[in-house]
């Protein structure tokens, strides 16, 4: 016996056969699907797991306005003029502030990006100790272990910098620095590191 089929209707879509293999086939797509969901999504969490906060705000355009929250409670914002893997660099009505990776606690608004490996290979150059130099001389404001510390700014060695106040000298260890606050003035001739 042959089967005859309307001509709207498609050959043989019309058969409870034929329905149940188009059923079972969406059954098979549909745990494909999922199957390949799970697979994403494990691959973008160990993608995840490898990705930096560094990596993160090394996204971030010169110019954008973010929000840091410092270790001592402190929030700095402004519009993000540098960043290295070491520091971020804000400016905001006038000041410009270094902040030291190591004292940042939080900080608004980051891209997710997938991890770069070639990244680990680039050296890093520390461009706020080369800012900081260009302000020897000027009255700078550092934030160092919950304290404000204020003076002139006379030495930036490797790991500490030193502030005099007319009545003597602090040096504050750069890993207990929070942040260093100093008028933002361009065309400071900058001294390398």
């Amino acid at each position: 016996m042959s089967e005859q089929h309307d001509a709207n209707e498609g050959p043989g879509l019309g058969s409870p056969v034929d329905q149940l293999w188009l059923e079972a086939a969406g059954r098979v797509q549909s745990d494909d699907d999922i199957d390949v969901q799970i697979e994403a999504r494990g691959l973008i969490v160990a993608e995840m797991g490898d990705v930096t906060a560094a990596d993160r705000w090394q996204a971030l355009s010169a110019g954008t306005t973010i929000q840091i929250m410092l270790r001592s409670g402190q929030v700095i914002s402004g519009s993000l003029r540098r960043r290295s893997d070491n520091h971020l660099m804000l400016d905001n009505a006038g000041w410009r502030f270094v902040v030291p990776t190591h004292s940042i606690a939080a900080v608004t608004d980051l891209p997710r990006v997938l991890h770069d490996a070639s990244a680990e290979s680039k050296p890093t150059i520390d461009g706020s100790r080369r800012e900081l130099r260009s302000a020897l001389g000027r009255r700078v404001t550092v934030w160092c272990a919950n304290h404000e510390i204020h003076g002139v700014l006379t030495w930036v060695g490797r790991d500490h910098i030193s502030l005099a106040d007319g009545t003597g000298s602090s040096t504050c260890i750069w890993s207990a620095v929070d942040a260093v606050r100093m008028e933002a003035t361009d065309g400071v001739v900058e001294v390398g590191d």
